[in-house]
């Protein structure tokens, strides 16, 4: 058998979002859980990079409070366009869209606190994406990385597709970036958080 590896396939294919609000994605990754060990403080801004539908974006919002500010990047505009639904449904206002394409982040330089990857960095083609992210990053800034640990589970991407945590380490390590720490998420996935080198 042999598996297509081409661009193509391996982004998320946005006909799939109302996946994405499945309340089952709760059991194997819980904003609840997750969120607090990130040390996110009131007023900050984070990038919720490949956002989709907001699941992590809405309660990052609440985090940073209004003082704060989510920016919801993602490269397909319906994905945005339900998010925003969603965050004007429950009256958050901190929330920013922001249309993007893989290796271009229309946000200046060096103005990010945290900018956080859910199940983003198995799909990533190079390291175009990981570079942008340094530069929106402020000195002190810190990239939190959630993904599939590199065995069979019951969701998720095909194993030939996954990254395991120690190349997930490596690749952000070669792109300019300082392992920090594991945080604590559901067996069949691993997070990490790394700072600027």
């Amino acid at each position: 058998m042999t598996h297509d590896h081409s661009h193509g396939d391996k982004k998320f294919d946005p006909a799939g979002k109302k996946r994405l609000d499945d309340p089952g994605r709760k059991l194997i990754m819980d904003p609840d859980k997750i969120l607090p060990q990130l040390d996110i403080l009131k007023g900050q801004l984070v990038a919720d990079i490949g956002a989709g539908t907001g699941y992590f974006s809405v309660p990052f919002a609440d985090f940073v409070g209004p003082s704060g500010k989510v920016y919801a990047i993602d490269i397909s505009q319906s994905m945005l366009d339900s998010l925003l639904e969603k965050a004007e449904a429950r009256g958050i206002r901190n929330i920013v869209p922001v249309l993007s394409e893989e290796d271009t982040i229309p946000i200046d330089d060096g103005i990010v606190d945290m900018a956080f990857m859910s199940m983003v960095l198995h799909e990533l083609d190079g390291d175009g994406t990981l570079q942008e992210v340094r530069r929106i990053l402020r000195p002190g800034g810190r990239l939190a990385v959630l993904d599939w640990r590199k065995k069979e589970t019951e969701d998720g991407p095909p194993l030939w597709h996954r990254l395991s945590q120690e190349e997930a380490i490596e690749k952000c390590e070669k792109a300019g970036f300082a392992f920090s720490k594991i945080f604590d998420t559901s067996p069949g996935m691993y997070g990490l958080v790394f700072g600027k080198k």
